[in-house]
Protein backbone atom coordinates (compact mmCIF):
# COMPACT_ATOMS: atom_id res chain seq x y z
CA UNK A 1 0.00 0.00 0.00
CA UNK A 2 1.20 3.28 -0.56
CA UNK A 3 2.31 5.52 1.83
CA UNK A 4 -0.34 8.07 1.05
CA UNK A 5 -3.02 5.57 1.20
CA UNK A 6 -2.01 5.15 5.03
CA UNK A 7 -4.03 7.29 7.75
CA UNK A 8 -1.51 9.25 9.09
CA UNK A 9 -0.29 8.97 12.89
CA UNK A 10 1.44 11.74 13.85
CA UNK A 11 0.70 15.34 11.66
CA UNK A 12 1.45 18.93 11.52
CA UNK A 13 -1.39 20.75 9.69
CA UNK A 14 -0.65 22.57 6.21
CA UNK A 15 -3.46 25.32 6.59
CA UNK A 16 -5.26 26.40 9.86
CA UNK A 17 -8.08 24.45 10.78
CA UNK A 18 -6.84 21.97 8.24
CA UNK A 19 -6.89 18.26 8.03
CA UNK A 20 -4.30 15.70 8.27
CA UNK A 21 -5.94 14.19 4.85
CA UNK A 22 -5.91 15.08 1.80
CA UNK A 23 -2.75 16.84 2.00
CA UNK A 24 -1.34 19.41 -0.35
CA UNK A 25 1.53 21.97 0.48
CA UNK A 26 1.37 25.47 1.69
CA UNK A 27 2.90 27.80 3.86
CA UNK A 28 0.31 28.64 6.80
CA UNK A 29 1.17 26.21 9.28
CA UNK A 30 -0.58 27.15 12.38
CA UNK A 31 1.41 24.26 14.45
CA UNK A 32 4.82 26.05 14.15
CA UNK A 33 4.41 28.82 16.38
CA UNK A 34 7.07 31.69 16.61
CA UNK A 35 7.04 33.67 19.99
CA UNK A 36 9.43 36.36 19.12
CA UNK A 37 12.03 36.79 22.09
CA UNK A 38 10.22 36.53 24.88
CA UNK A 39 8.78 33.23 25.86
CA UNK A 40 5.19 31.83 25.34
CA UNK A 41 3.93 31.99 29.37
CA UNK A 42 1.54 28.63 28.85
CA UNK A 43 2.75 27.22 25.66
CA UNK A 44 1.02 23.92 26.78
CA UNK A 45 -1.90 25.40 26.31
CA UNK A 46 -1.74 25.66 22.24
CA UNK A 47 -2.44 22.10 22.48
CA UNK A 48 -5.97 23.01 23.94
CA UNK A 49 -9.26 24.69 22.73
CA UNK A 50 -9.53 27.45 22.09
CA UNK A 51 -5.64 28.20 20.83
CA UNK A 52 -5.58 24.68 19.39
CA UNK A 53 -8.33 26.37 16.55
CA UNK A 54 -6.22 29.30 16.54
CA UNK A 55 -2.99 30.36 14.25
CA UNK A 56 -1.11 32.33 17.61
CA UNK A 57 1.96 32.60 15.78
CA UNK A 58 3.88 35.90 16.16
CA UNK A 59 6.10 38.26 13.60
CA UNK A 60 9.41 36.75 12.79
CA UNK A 61 12.25 38.96 14.26
CA UNK A 62 15.83 39.32 12.18
CA UNK A 63 19.14 38.67 13.29
CA UNK A 64 17.97 37.90 16.94
CA UNK A 65 17.16 34.51 18.36
CA UNK A 66 13.37 33.88 18.24
CA UNK A 67 11.09 31.45 20.53
CA UNK A 68 9.73 29.30 18.55
CA UNK A 69 7.19 26.52 19.47
CA UNK A 70 5.92 23.67 17.13
CA UNK A 71 2.39 21.44 18.39
CA UNK A 72 1.28 18.27 16.40
CA UNK A 73 -2.25 15.57 16.52
CA UNK A 74 -2.59 12.14 16.86
CA UNK A 75 -4.74 10.99 14.46
CA UNK A 76 -4.53 7.12 15.72
CA UNK A 77 -5.90 5.90 18.78
CA UNK A 78 -2.70 4.25 20.07
CA UNK A 79 0.09 6.59 21.61
CA UNK A 80 2.56 7.41 19.04
CA UNK A 81 6.59 7.85 19.30
CA UNK A 82 8.18 10.35 17.38
CA UNK A 83 10.88 12.80 16.51
CA UNK A 84 10.55 16.93 15.57
CA UNK A 85 12.54 18.64 13.87
CA UNK A 86 12.24 22.60 12.74
CA UNK A 87 14.50 24.19 10.11
CA UNK A 88 14.65 27.42 8.32
CA UNK A 89 15.62 29.04 5.29
CA UNK A 90 15.47 32.11 2.64
CA UNK A 91 12.19 33.33 0.97
CA UNK A 92 11.51 31.03 -1.79
CA UNK A 93 8.83 29.71 -3.90
CA UNK A 94 8.01 27.13 -4.15
CA UNK A 95 10.05 26.30 -1.11
CA UNK A 96 11.91 23.19 -1.18
CA UNK A 97 12.72 21.21 1.99
CA UNK A 98 16.39 20.44 0.88
CA UNK A 99 16.60 24.63 0.63
CA UNK A 100 16.30 24.37 4.44
CA UNK A 101 18.73 24.34 7.26
CA UNK A 102 17.67 22.15 9.98
CA UNK A 103 18.16 23.85 13.49
CA UNK A 104 19.19 22.78 16.94
CA UNK A 105 16.72 21.22 19.07
CA UNK A 106 15.95 22.28 22.89
CA UNK A 107 18.86 21.26 25.11
CA UNK A 108 20.64 20.19 22.00
CA UNK A 109 20.90 17.36 19.43
CA UNK A 110 18.86 17.11 16.34
CA UNK A 111 15.17 17.02 17.18
CA UNK A 112 12.93 16.42 20.14
CA UNK A 113 11.80 13.12 20.68
CA UNK A 114 8.03 12.94 21.80
CA UNK A 115 5.12 10.91 22.59
CA UNK A 116 1.60 12.16 21.62
CA UNK A 117 -1.67 10.08 23.26
CA UNK A 118 -3.83 8.33 21.18
CA UNK A 119 -6.06 11.01 19.48
CA UNK A 120 -4.68 13.88 21.39
CA UNK A 121 -3.12 16.78 20.36
CA UNK A 122 0.79 18.14 22.00
CA UNK A 123 2.65 21.46 22.18
CA UNK A 124 6.41 21.60 23.16
CA UNK A 125 6.92 23.35 26.55
CA UNK A 126 10.48 24.35 25.67
CA UNK A 127 11.17 26.23 22.29
CA UNK A 128 13.64 25.51 19.29
CA UNK A 129 15.76 29.05 18.92
CA UNK A 130 15.82 30.72 15.60
CA UNK A 131 18.27 33.32 14.29
CA UNK A 132 15.90 34.10 10.38
CA UNK A 133 18.13 36.93 8.76
CA UNK A 134 14.71 38.13 7.56
CA UNK A 135 11.20 38.13 8.99
CA UNK A 136 10.16 37.13 5.72
CA UNK A 137 12.39 33.90 6.08
CA UNK A 138 10.62 29.92 5.72
CA UNK A 139 10.14 28.03 8.94
CA UNK A 140 9.76 23.68 8.34
CA UNK A 141 8.83 21.40 11.20
CA UNK A 142 8.72 17.60 10.31
CA UNK A 143 8.04 14.64 12.05
CA UNK A 144 9.64 10.91 11.57
CA UNK A 145 8.14 8.17 13.20
CA UNK A 146 7.90 4.47 12.52
CA UNK A 147 5.45 4.56 9.75
CA UNK A 148 6.57 7.74 7.94
CA UNK A 149 9.82 8.81 7.35
CA UNK A 150 10.52 12.42 5.45
CA UNK A 151 13.71 13.01 4.52
CA UNK A 152 13.19 16.54 3.11
CA UNK A 153 17.36 17.11 3.05
CA UNK A 154 16.90 14.99 -0.20
CA UNK A 155 17.36 17.06 -2.95
CA UNK A 156 13.54 16.97 -5.23
CA UNK A 157 13.93 16.78 -8.66
CA UNK A 158 11.02 18.26 -10.56
CA UNK A 159 7.69 20.06 -9.38
CA UNK A 160 5.88 16.40 -9.27
CA UNK A 161 8.82 15.45 -7.00
CA UNK A 162 7.65 18.08 -4.67
CA UNK A 163 3.59 17.14 -5.10
CA UNK A 164 4.45 13.71 -4.24
CA UNK A 165 6.43 14.98 -1.15
CA UNK A 166 3.39 16.84 0.55
CA UNK A 167 1.13 14.65 -0.89
CA UNK A 168 2.44 11.60 1.35
CA UNK A 169 4.14 13.46 4.16
CA UNK A 170 1.33 14.98 6.40
CA UNK A 171 3.78 15.37 9.24
CA UNK A 172 5.72 17.63 7.10
CA UNK A 173 4.12 21.60 7.14
CA UNK A 174 6.00 25.16 6.45
CA UNK A 175 5.13 28.45 7.69
CA UNK A 176 5.95 31.56 5.97
CA UNK A 177 3.91 34.86 7.24
CA UNK A 178 4.62 38.02 7.65
CA UNK A 179 2.68 41.38 9.31
CA UNK A 180 2.05 44.80 9.25
CA UNK A 181 3.03 47.39 6.71
CA UNK A 182 4.06 50.84 6.44
CA UNK A 183 3.18 52.67 3.18
CA UNK A 184 4.38 49.14 1.39
CA UNK A 185 4.92 45.49 1.94
CA UNK A 186 7.18 43.59 -0.33
CA UNK A 187 7.95 39.96 -0.29
CA UNK A 188 11.15 38.48 -2.68
CA UNK A 189 11.32 35.12 -3.03
CA UNK A 190 13.84 32.91 -5.11
CA UNK A 191 11.89 30.89 -7.77
CA UNK A 192 13.51 27.56 -8.96
CA UNK A 193 11.52 25.43 -11.47
CA UNK A 194 13.97 22.77 -11.35
CA UNK A 195 14.17 19.89 -13.93
CA UNK A 196 10.96 19.42 -15.55
CA UNK A 197 8.78 22.09 -17.36
CA UNK A 198 4.68 22.78 -15.51
CA UNK A 199 2.14 24.77 -16.04
CA UNK A 200 1.95 27.16 -12.89
CA UNK A 201 -0.62 29.26 -11.22
CA UNK A 202 0.46 32.24 -9.77
CA UNK A 203 -2.18 33.83 -7.63
CA UNK A 204 -2.91 36.54 -5.03
CA UNK A 205 -6.18 36.42 -2.73
CA UNK A 206 -6.79 39.43 -1.23
CA UNK A 207 -9.21 39.41 1.66
CA UNK A 208 -10.95 42.62 3.09
CA UNK A 209 -8.10 44.98 1.72
CA UNK A 210 -8.74 48.63 0.74
CA UNK A 211 -10.18 49.42 -2.35
CA UNK A 212 -7.48 51.17 -4.08
CA UNK A 213 -4.61 49.53 -3.08
CA UNK A 214 -2.28 48.53 -5.46
CA UNK A 215 -0.49 44.89 -5.93
CA UNK A 216 2.09 43.19 -8.49
CA UNK A 217 4.22 40.17 -8.13
CA UNK A 218 7.24 40.76 -11.12
CA UNK A 219 10.09 38.46 -11.75
CA UNK A 220 13.26 40.04 -11.98
CA UNK A 221 13.86 38.50 -15.70
CA UNK A 222 12.27 40.48 -18.84
CA UNK A 223 11.00 37.16 -19.99
CA UNK A 224 10.01 36.00 -16.42
CA UNK A 225 6.31 34.33 -17.64
CA UNK A 226 4.98 34.41 -14.33
CA UNK A 227 4.23 38.00 -13.88
CA UNK A 228 0.98 39.49 -12.46
CA UNK A 229 1.16 43.32 -13.25
CA UNK A 230 0.11 46.44 -11.09
CA UNK A 231 -3.43 47.15 -10.37
CA UNK A 232 -5.50 48.08 -8.09
CA UNK A 233 -8.32 47.16 -5.81
CA UNK A 234 -11.61 47.51 -6.93
CA UNK A 235 -13.32 44.79 -4.03
CA UNK A 236 -12.05 44.37 -0.95
CA UNK A 237 -11.72 40.70 -1.45
CA UNK A 238 -10.44 39.89 -4.60
CA UNK A 239 -8.38 37.05 -6.41
CA UNK A 240 -5.96 37.49 -9.60
CA UNK A 241 -4.18 34.69 -11.38
CA UNK A 242 -2.69 33.46 -14.45
CA UNK A 243 -1.28 29.94 -15.46
CA UNK A 244 1.67 29.74 -17.39
CA UNK A 245 4.11 27.36 -18.67
CA UNK A 246 7.32 27.60 -16.85
CA UNK A 247 10.15 25.60 -19.02
CA UNK A 248 12.51 23.06 -16.96
CA UNK A 249 15.61 24.96 -15.02
CA UNK A 250 14.34 28.09 -15.00
CA UNK A 251 15.49 30.58 -12.29
CA UNK A 252 13.74 33.85 -11.09
CA UNK A 253 13.46 36.28 -8.29
CA UNK A 254 9.45 36.84 -8.00
CA UNK A 255 8.58 40.03 -6.02
CA UNK A 256 5.04 40.83 -4.47
CA UNK A 257 4.55 44.36 -3.44
CA UNK A 258 2.07 45.68 -1.83
CA UNK A 259 1.36 49.46 -2.09
CA UNK A 260 -1.76 50.77 0.56
CA UNK A 261 -1.68 54.43 -0.86
CA UNK A 262 -1.44 55.38 2.92
CA UNK A 263 -5.25 53.66 3.25
CA UNK A 264 -5.12 51.74 6.71
CA UNK A 265 -5.69 48.17 6.64
CA UNK A 266 -8.65 46.42 9.28
CA UNK A 267 -7.48 44.20 11.48
CA UNK A 268 -8.01 41.33 9.46
CA UNK A 269 -6.62 42.58 6.36
CA UNK A 270 -4.70 39.74 4.47
CA UNK A 271 -3.12 39.14 1.37
CA UNK A 272 -2.19 35.25 -0.03
CA UNK A 273 0.63 34.63 -2.62
CA UNK A 274 -0.36 31.36 -3.69
CA UNK A 275 1.85 28.88 -6.67
CA UNK A 276 0.06 25.91 -7.68
CA UNK A 277 0.93 23.42 -10.33
CA UNK A 278 -1.71 22.29 -12.84
CA UNK A 279 -2.10 18.43 -12.89
CA UNK A 280 -1.34 16.57 -16.01
CA UNK A 281 -3.96 15.19 -18.34
CA UNK A 282 -6.70 17.81 -16.96
CA UNK A 283 -9.52 19.49 -19.00
CA UNK A 284 -11.01 23.17 -17.50
CA UNK A 285 -11.56 23.87 -15.10
CA UNK A 286 -7.93 22.74 -14.53
CA UNK A 287 -6.99 20.56 -11.13
CA UNK A 288 -4.56 22.68 -9.37
CA UNK A 289 -2.19 21.23 -6.94
CA UNK A 290 -0.46 23.98 -3.63
CA UNK A 291 3.30 23.93 -3.70
CA UNK A 292 3.75 26.53 -1.57
CA UNK A 293 2.65 30.12 -0.72
CA UNK A 294 3.30 33.21 1.25
CA UNK A 295 0.58 35.00 4.04
CA UNK A 296 0.75 38.64 4.43
CA UNK A 297 -1.62 39.68 7.45
CA UNK A 298 -1.87 43.01 8.83
CA UNK A 299 -1.80 42.42 12.57
CA UNK A 300 -0.57 39.38 14.79
CA UNK A 301 -3.13 37.88 17.03
CA UNK A 302 -3.69 39.25 20.48
CA UNK A 303 -0.76 37.83 23.28
CA UNK A 304 -2.81 38.46 26.71
CA UNK A 305 -1.35 35.99 28.93
CA UNK A 306 -4.79 36.07 31.03
CA UNK A 307 -6.41 34.25 28.10
CA UNK A 308 -4.67 31.41 27.90
CA UNK A 309 -6.04 28.53 28.85
CA UNK A 310 -5.25 25.52 30.79
CA UNK A 311 -1.58 24.93 31.38
CA UNK A 312 -2.27 21.27 32.05
CA UNK A 313 -0.92 19.01 29.16
CA UNK A 314 -2.28 15.75 27.96
CA UNK A 315 1.22 14.48 26.00
CA UNK A 316 4.44 14.20 27.59
CA UNK A 317 6.92 15.50 24.07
Amino acid sequence: MRIHDDPPDLYLRAVPQGPALPRMGGAYCPDIVPWGEALDPAPAALAEPPLWDEDPGRPLLPAVFNNVYVRCANATRSDVPGRLYLAVGAASLPCWPDLLKPLPAPGGGDYVPLTVNGGQNAALTTPFKCQPESATDTLAAWLVTRLHKPTPSDALDTVADLKAFLENNAGYAQRSVAFGITGSYTFAAQYQQRNAAADMQLELRCHNCPVGWTLSVLPDRDDGPLRLEPFELTNSSQIVSLIKNVHARYEDVLTLRIDSHDLPPAPDARVDLVLSVRVPGTTAPPILFRLGCHSWRAQPPSTDAATRGSTQHRSQP
